[in-house]
């Protein structure tokens, strides 16, 4: 089981007594797909045993692990393109915007009221977290 990753180790000095750990992308999906497949065609498989490599072949042409490991790479990329997902859609449409709190028009009327000097802006009394696309940030 030592090649799969699925030690038990008392000398590591973690409380569970596995391995350590790896850090959040050190391995990739690919790497951890491929452990994965290993794992289940090697030790799961019902079909290792007592056939011929032939019989194994034709059975390993059936199996849908690549179709479903497929899916989940698939998945996985989906979930990492940040540049295609609506929250970054919106963060592109919005990133002019400055907040009233940061902008150089804004005028203190009198304590904790605040209006805009520009006259094409936000009219009213500004909150902190307003904002608008024609401000312009405080040096």
């Amino acid at each position: 089981m030592e090649e799969y990753g699925l030690t038990v180790s008392q000398s590591k000095g973690n409380l569970n007594g596995c391995r350590e750990q790896m850090k959040p992308g050190e391995e990739g999906i690919d790497g951890i797909l491929e452990v994965l497949k290993a794992y289940v065609c090697d030790e799961l498989c019902c079909h290792r045993g007592a056939v011929t490599q032939e019989e194994m072949d034709q059975h390993c042409c059936r199996c849908k692990l690549q179709q479903y490991t497929d899916k989940i790479r698939e998945e996985c990329e989906k979930i990492n393109a940040f540049d295609q997902s609506s929250t970054y859609q919106i963060m592109k449409k919005y990133r002019k915007i400055i907040l009233c709190k940061d902008c150089r028009h804004r005028a203190k009327l009198r304590d904790d009221c605040y209006r805009c000097r520009k006259a094409t802006s936000l009219l009213g009394t500004l909150e902190d977290y307003d904002g608008c696309s024609r401000g312009e940030e405080k040096c």
